[in-house]
């Protein structure tokens, strides 16, 4: 059985990680409780049920928002399904791309999406149980995060990176700091580091 110290050692030379890297990696990602309850989750372990840390085994009747990573053309973006306002918000970390043909194109099945929830939802009997809620008969609004509210990618192979980092803001309610292209090799270093370490004890079904 390695020590700790070594495990750390052994890991770090396999990423090239220095120690200088090791600090900014620890100031990207913090390993609060939420993290290690989704680590749980996806290693087959327990987990602690409460509304207040785990929202995403929650019942989506019993949540007003749903967070959706959508993948569309090779590219990640996020889609946050407001229950209450019958709103889809996207927030790409491409929105700044000039390319109006390729965004449309990427929305495409963002677009379906609006027009089925509807159904979708009376189907489910979401509206059976939420008393509180109206079905609409109509397509739900689609509407898009200022470039402000989102991080935003200058390069055409970052989307996933981003991805990860925007789905822990949105679901633990937290601003990460210096979530920029500069800081790209810090977080990529630091979601490998976690898979490896986590590998280690997870589940054979799980790797």
């Amino acid at each position: 059985m390695l020590s700790l110290s070594k495990k750390m050692y052994h890991e770090n030379e396999a990423f090239k990680i220095l120690d200088e890297d090791k600090g900014q990696m620890e100031k990207l990602d913090p390993k609060d409780e939420f993290v290690n309850q989704l680590l749980n989750h996806v290693l087959g372990k327990p987990i602690l049920y409460t509304i207040e840390n785990w929202a995403p085994l929650i019942p989506f009747t019993e949540v007003d928002k749903i967070y959706v990573v959508w993948l569309a053309h090779q590219h990640f973006y996020h889609l946050v399904i407001d229950l209450v306002k019958c709103e889809v918000w996207v927030i790409d970390s491409l929105a700044n791309s000039s390319d109006e043909d390729k965004r449309l194109a990427r929305y495409e099945g963002t677009l379906c999406l609006r027009r089925i929830l509807p159904a979708l939802l009376q189907l489910s009997g979401f509206y059976d149980v939420r008393k509180d809620l109206k079905p609409v008969n109509r397509e739900w609004d689609l509407r898009f995060a200022n470039k402000e509210q989102c991080f935003l990618q200058t390069d055409n192979a970052s989307c996933g990176p981003f991805s990860c980092k925007m789905m822990e803001v949105l679901v633990s309610r937290r601003a990460l700091p210096n979530i920029t292209e500069e800081n790209m090799k810090f977080i990529r270093r630091g979601i490998a580091e976690r898979i490896f370490s986590f590998s280690k004890t997870a589940p054979k079904e799980c790797i």
